[in-house]
């Protein structure tokens, strides 16, 4: 996998996910960050099939995670506690047309106001399945994957949450 990290360098920088403030914005609740906005972008991973390239997009999306929750004590002093951060995989449904899935940042300020509406559960999906199958591929063992009911609806979209920091009852 690390044959792609020039390329995912690039990709961070053209999408703009090289710039740290943008994880601790005063977003009013929360905002989803795509990993890539166009399809085109992960273009160097197209000779790759379905489960390698999952399994990149996961590794990438997490280590960028990783990576902004080892700088946000800093930057957010106390205001750390109230802070949340994890992959999320949205667009189930193109997943076949576009041959992988959709990682973004998932990031707010406003912690214990978005976990008490944002009902995070195993209910052991196949979206939920499939994540873990590559977390547990990769190692990640400390590393869970979510659904949501999302402010009373039902969604197809999986948080992909670290245990440590932000376990999940």
């Amino acid at each position: 996998m690390k044959k792609y990290e020039k390329e995912f360098i690039s990709l961070l920088k053209k999408e703009g996910l090289d710039n740290i403030e943008l994880y601790f914005s005063d977003y009013d609740t929360f905002e989803e960050i795509p990993l890539f906005s166009r399809w085109a972008n992960i273009h160097f991973l197209n000779d790759i099939d379905f489960d390698g390239k999952n399994k990149i997009l996961i590794r990438e999306a997490i280590e960028l995670v990783s990576n902004i929750l080892k700088e946000a004590p800093d930057y957010l002093g106390e205001q750390f506690n109230e802070y949340f951060i994890c992959v999320s995989i949205t667009n189930w449904e193109d997943i076949e047309d576009i041959n992988c899935i959709t990682p973004n940042i998932y990031v707010s300020k406003r912690k214990t106001w978005l976990l008490s509406h944002l009902t995070m559960e195993k209910k052991n999906s196949y979206e939920e399945d499939l994540i873990d199958s590559y977390l547990s591929s990769l190692g990640l063992n400390e590393y869970v994957s979510y659904v949501a009911h999302n402010f009373g609806k039902e969604s197809r979209r999986v948080y992909i949450v670290n245990k440590k920091f932000f376990p999940i009852n």
